[in-house]
């Protein structure tokens, strides 16, 4: 090889690397806002977390069983989508997402089989699904 050729190997392993590099940094750096400042991103959460702390307690409650919730949707006997508000079988869900730590081909949180939303709840978390409530919980978290 000639020395420009070995030149020529080294630039572009170079560029090669630095590009990977920058993919690499792009792609798994921390997120920040949409415009890059970390604290405008932290004060979006904190104003979240002030927002929900205002909800009525049964309305938070509710929303705590509306994820990682197969076993209390699965022993449920009624199920409610509060984005699409309709009723159903739990039996009728056909979708789980969230794996579990345990075994990673099993969801653990339900999707609507109607609109296709993780925003089921169950009976058996103490909240009957009925139409009412299903619209009191959409007003609220949509």
């Amino acid at each position: 090889m000639t020395p420009l050729t070995v030149t020529v190997v080294v630039i572009l392993a170079l560029v090669v690397s630095i590009g990977i590099f920058v993919f690499a940094v792009r792609r798994y750096a921390p997120r920040t806002s949409r415009d890059g400042d970390p604290l405008a991103a932290r004060e979006r959460l904190t104003e979240h977390h002030r927002r929900i702390a205002k909800l009525p307690p049964t309305i938070r409650e509710a929303h705590k069983h509306s994820s990682n919730h197969r076993q209390e949707v699965v022993a449920s006997t009624l199920c409610g989508c509060f984005y699409c508000c309709r009723t159903f079988d739990p039996a009728d869900i056909c979708e789980w997402v969230d794996p579990s730590d345990d075994d990673v081909e099993v969801g653990t949180t339900a999707l609507c089989p109607f609109c296709g939303i993780d925003s089921v709840i169950g009976d058996r978390s103490g909240f009957v699904p009925a139409p009412e409530f299903l619209q009191q919980l959409n007003r609220h978290w949509f």
